[in-house]
């Protein structure tokens, strides 16, 4: 998968993915606990600001190889983003808040129990009010049949590499 499949979709959807031992050092070992606590924080109060700061999380870990838990490296994260330094202030003091972390544990626990194990998984509600889990970024035709619509996919043109 790591070496094979992730660097297949990489250049499928043109996403800047290089895979080496440091991401897996720090997605395994270092982890990413304080990094999810983060974006929790944001979603709590700026969720505009969760998108655009995971994509910069995102490149740096995968495409850059840069730390993604440490304080600074969060706040290197969001400014890039383009948020203020009083927002990037407040949520990394409230992601240090039992509220805070008690969502995190929330949400996680709800993962757990509807069987999610991995990322990216959707929980895809359908018309009939079924809740079916799809895992997976390969899958997003699979997500449109289940919604009854046609899935025409970002990027066709490099379907054919």
């Amino acid at each position: 998968m790591m070496q094979c499949d992730l660097p297949r979709l990489a250049k499928h959807y043109s996403v800047p993915l290089v895979m080496n031992d440091r991401v897996v050092e720090i997605m395994f070992n270092t982890g990413t606990l304080s990094t999810m606590r983060f974006l929790t924080a944001l979603q709590q109060k700026q969720p505009d600001a969760v998108e655009p700061v995971s994509r910069q999380l995102f490149y740096r870990l995968f495409s850059s190889h840069q730390d993604v838990a440490q304080p600074d490296s969060l706040r290197a994260a969001a400014e890039a983003a383009g948020l203020s330094a009083d927002v990037t202030a407040a949520a990394l003091t409230d992601m240090l808040s039992e509220e805070v972390k008690s969502r995190l544990k929330s949400v996680t626990d709800e993962a757990v129990k509807l069987g999610a194990f991995g990322s990216p998984t959707f929980i895809v509600h359908t018309e009939d009010g079924r809740q079916e889990m799809v895992f997976g970024s390969d899958r997003f035709h699979i997500i449109g049949d289940l919604l009854g619509v046609e899935y025409k996919g970002p990027l066709k043109h490099l379907a054919k590499l």
